[in-house]
């Protein structure tokens, strides 16, 4: 079966829309480039089950807050589910929880994905931003980038509201009743540490978050924390693994439109990477060429061969980048810099206080 996207096009934002029995699709915007998120709501017996919130601005608290006053009066939430930590995820889970949510229903996550928003909303330090500043360094980027990704600090931070609620975790294989349903909890890694998707195999649904979206690759980046991790290989293993989820689902994802045909669009994602690690091999044989301005090479070179992770990604994202977009695509040329590292197709060379090179095997 080849993708095919659900007829009736996309809810305004703050809307209520039905797409399955019981389970509601709201889109929320963002004001990024991708410039939406999708959550869903589902009937829950007398109550209301809540997949994800949004991200914490003044906008959408104001879209939420008509929800609760509108669709959704007149019967408590029962329980918020957060599929990761990102802040289009669970900015607002914090805000529902202490202040619009008098019920205070239970937060739901898996453990990885609860403890990385902990640290991060907690990590004030100077270590946290010589972290920061060693990473895009070694990365090549230019050193008034470097600067202003320092001065930029924890991000995080502001994007989620404060997160005090009490966690009751989700591990993977477990069934959740919703509804009457079985919501059986499938998690994957590469994206986020340990994503939280459903699967109802009675009713063939499947809230997939950003593991597999429809038009768009989820973003796979390492960042200044862990600088030798290699989320593209946890990606591939994940998707390797929902090859058992059946191919007629209905797919609910977090961004775009839901769709079916999950194992042709994972087939597509699949062999993307592999033409991006192509692309990254070819990229380091004989010394690419920064494009200069704000991403330029701090100073590396590649005279004897090989590039730095600014290099490639000029090669990989040939193509205007602001600050976020940057943010994101040097994390992903470094996730696939890694991958290749770890299958012993290039050799990366560390040098101290300059950007870092990589070299083909051989």
């Amino acid at each position: 079966m080849t993708l095919e996207i659900l007829p009736g096009g996309v809810p305004d934002p703050g809307e209520l829309r039905p797409v399955a029995p019981g389970v509601f699709w709201v889109r929320m915007p963002l004001p990024l480039a991708l410039n939406h998120v999708n959550l869903w709501v589902l009937e829950d017996g007398e109550g209301w089950c809540l997949i994800d919130t949004g991200l914490n601005t003044p906008e959408l608290r104001t879209l939420w807050q008509g929800l609760l006053a509108g669709p959704l009066a007149g019967r408590p939430v029962t329980r918020l589910i957060l599929t990761h930590y990102h802040p289009d995820h669970a900015g607002l889970a914090g805000w529902l929880w202490s202040h619009a949510l008098p019920d205070r229903p239970p937060l739901c996550m898996t453990t990885l994905e609860f403890l990385t928003s902990k640290a991060l909303q907690l990590d004030d330090t100077e270590g946290h931003l010589e972290q920061i500043e060693a990473f895009y360094r070694t990365a090549g980027m230019a050193e008034e980038t470097v600067a202003f990704y320092k001065r930029r600090g924890n991000h995080y931070r502001g994007a989620v509201h404060e997160l005090s609620a009490p966690l009751v975790q989700l591990f993977d294989g477990e069934v959740l009743t919703i509804g009457g349903r079985d919501w059986r909890i499938v998690t994957g890694s590469g994206h986020s540490p340990e994503m939280a998707m459903l699967h109802c195999e009675a009713d063939r649904l499947f809230i997939c978050g950003d593991q597999v979206l429809p038009f768009i690759s989820p973003n796979l980046s390492v960042w200044p924390l862990v600088p030798y991790a290699d989320p593209l290989k946890d990606f591939i293993a994940t998707l390797g693994r929902l090859k058992a989820i059946p191919d007629d689902c209905l797919v609910l994802p977090s961004h775009g439109e839901p769709f079916h045909g999950l194992h042709a669009r994972m087939d597509e994602l699949l062999s993307h990477h592999d033409d991006r690690l192509a692309e990254t091999v070819d990229a380091c044989k004989g010394g690419a060429t920064a494009s200069g301005g704000a991403t330029a090479s701090s100073g590396a070179t590649a005279s004897g061969g090989g590039a730095t992770a600014v290099q490639v990604m000029d090669t990989l994202f040939d193509r205007p980048l602001d600050e976020f977009q940057r943010l994101f695509a040097i994390g992903e040329s470094i996730a696939h810099l890694n991958h290749l590292v770890g299958t012993g197709d290039l050799i990366r060379q560390e040098r101290d206080g300059q950007a870092w090179l990589y070299r083909p095997a051989g």
